[in-house]
């Protein structure tokens, strides 16, 4: 069974995640996180594509953006290839960095796209490496929460800033850190969606299958 088309549209968001061979510990050492963001900062701009959150682990990657062309693609084949490249030549090693082909998920703008912000931020604690979001360093949380100078080119998220139940007199950052009082979902749940081709309620989810057959 060959593998599924990859979808491409610019209307919804996406979730990416690539791992690494193995799923070897990568970076985890400054210089290693410096290159990773240095080479996104170029992807993005090259690709023209609106970075939202960004969660760089030990072995593995989280992206939430969208694409304004239809490049998705280019732009994961230029961010994985130059990474790996830059990798390998500063740690002088050879053979493949990244494992699987890159995944991603198409998210539904509403509640969903809320418990997946908040998971990809929340897998450092997860993981045991920290107790709170804002503890780990290789994250864009600072940027949101605090308003703190981003190493890659991030925007605010308006749908982070509108979720339901928000009080109206909260700022930007505030709502941002409102999303972490709120009750978490399912983290099994939101792990699952993740990895199939749409995230979102049953209705979103039958409508972009009618639409991106496999």
């Amino acid at each position: 069974m060959g593998r599924p088309r990859r979808i491409v549209q610019t209307t919804f968001p996406y979730h990416i995640t690539t791992r690494t061979n193995n799923r070897t510990f990568r970076f985890h050492k400054k210089k290693i996180v410096r290159i990773f963001m240095r080479v996104l900062n170029r992807a993005i701009k090259k690709y023209n594509v609106t970075l939202y959150h960004v969660v760089l682990m030990s072995n593995h990657y989280h992206l939430i953006l969208k694409i304004n062309e239809h490049n998705l693609p280019r732009f994961v084949q230029f961010l994985n290839s130059r990474v790996a490249m830059e990798y390998n030549k500063i740690s002088k090693r050879s053979g493949h960095l990244w494992g699987d082909r890159y995944r991603s998920t198409i998210i539904s703008s509403d509640e969903h796209y809320l418990t997946a912000v908040r998971y990809i931020y929340e897998n450092p604690v997860r993981a045991g490496i920290v107790k709170n979001p804002d503890q780990f360093p290789n994250s864009s949380f600072h940027f949101h929460a605090f308003g703190h100078v981003s190493p890659v080119y991030i925007c605010q998220d308006s749908l982070v800033f509108s979720l339901p139940g928000k009080p109206e007199h909260l700022n930007y950052h505030e709502a941002f850190r409102h999303l972490f009082r709120l009750t978490s979902s399912s983290v099994d749940r939101v792990k699952e969606g993740l990895r199939r081709r749409f995230f979102g309620p049953p209705e979103f989810v039958k409508t972009m299958e009618k639409l991106y057959p496999v």
